[in-house]
């Protein structure tokens, strides 16, 4: 396995951040980040210290995806929180994987996304996790909070474009994904 670090994006004072012109010439791509946004509006409907990220390749706002996702958050057994959403025909991947300014300034997500046979022809499927601490009050302070998801485009195109965007806000400095081609053989 050979893996190629393809592309860097800095997202500071922006909405979303894409990755364009993705050559088809590796069998599968990786992507690695860390997002913070300065967003202070409550996701759905409350306080919560994350917002959505939405994902879409090739700019398709069709509602061709579908996304499945889990979480955990707790420190310890009697306190874990966990739960699990499922989603077809929507416009774009929708995972919680941006701590905003309900969260600690400082705190900035580790994101992982793996998109197996992207320039295949087949429909297209990834796999995205993602880490941060959250600072619940009522959990006695900062708590982990640990995502993990399945997510796909109804889509037989190669992939050439991912687009990473904020629900609400701008990412802030620091925020970056890198992207890399991976060749199996």
């Amino acid at each position: 396995m050979t893996i190629t670090k393809l592309a860097t994006l800095t997202a500071s004072g922006v909405s979303s951040a894409s990755f364009s012109g993705i050559s088809g010439s590796y069998d599968d791509l990786k992507i690695l980040g860390s997002a913070h946004t300065d967003d202070a509006t409550p996701s759905w409907g409350n306080t919560t210290p994350y917002q959505v990220m939405t994902i879409q390749f090739n700019s398709d706002s069709s509602s061709v995806y579908f996304v499945s996702y889990g979480y955990a958050t707790g420190t310890t057994p009697t306190g874990v929180t966990d739960g699990w959403t499922s989603y077809t025909s929507a416009q774009e991947i929708s995972v919680p994987l941006a701590p905003n300014s309900y969260s600690s300034q400082d705190d900035f997500s580790a994101i992982e996304m793996y998109v197996p046979a992207y320039s295949g022809s087949r429909q297209k499927k990834c796999r995205v996790q993602g880490s941060f601490m959250t600072p619940y009050a009522s959990a006695g302070g900062p708590n982990p909070l640990s995502i993990m998801g399945n997510g796909g485009w109804d889509n037989t195109s190669a992939i050439t474009s991912i687009t990473f965007a904020a629900n609400y806000g701008d990412f802030v400095s620091g925020t970056s994904f890198t992207l890399y081609g991976i060749s199996n053989s």
